[in-house]
């Protein structure tokens, strides 16, 4: 049942920063109110490598943690992609400055991600919650 939860709040999430990287993609012919514009398209790399990442680690904590908190997971995804969004919104305001925040944004959300993945399937982690009295 976690699994199921855990699942349809990843996909809410998704829905939400999916049509949030649309609306940025659309912002500069909102503001101008034509489409004789040039688009946004960088943020889409972002919502990709956010769903890689999400879904990488959806399959890792389901495989290795079956009891997990169906809603820890998916609020920290939600709120990583979010941020990561709005960092890769103002990098085009700072580009012009020579500052790219969001490629960092995201290369950090990947290590991130890749620690907890690795951290999961280690036998480290059977160790300490082979005795609960350890983590209690």
């Amino acid at each position: 049942m976690n699994r199921v939860i855990q699942g349809n709040l990843l996909k809410l999430a998704a829905a939400f920063l999916f049509l949030q990287t649309l609306i940025i993609t659309l912002s500069p012919a909102v503001r101008l109110r034509t489409w004789d514009v040039e688009l946004r398209w960088s943020q889409w790399v972002a919502f990709l490598l956010w769903g890689i990442f999400v879904l990488r680690a959806h399959r890792s904590i389901t495989n290795h943690l079956p009891d997990a908190d169906p809603y820890l997971f998916p609020a920290a995804a939600f709120l990583s992609g979010w941020g990561l969004l709005t960092v890769w919104r103002l990098d085009a305001v700072e580009a012009n400055l020579g500052q790219v925040f969001g490629p960092r944004q995201a290369l950090w959300l990947g290590v991130s991600i890749v620690v907890l993945v690795v951290g999961l399937g280690s036998p480290l982690r059977s160790i300490l919650f082979a005795n609960t009295s350890i983590c209690s």
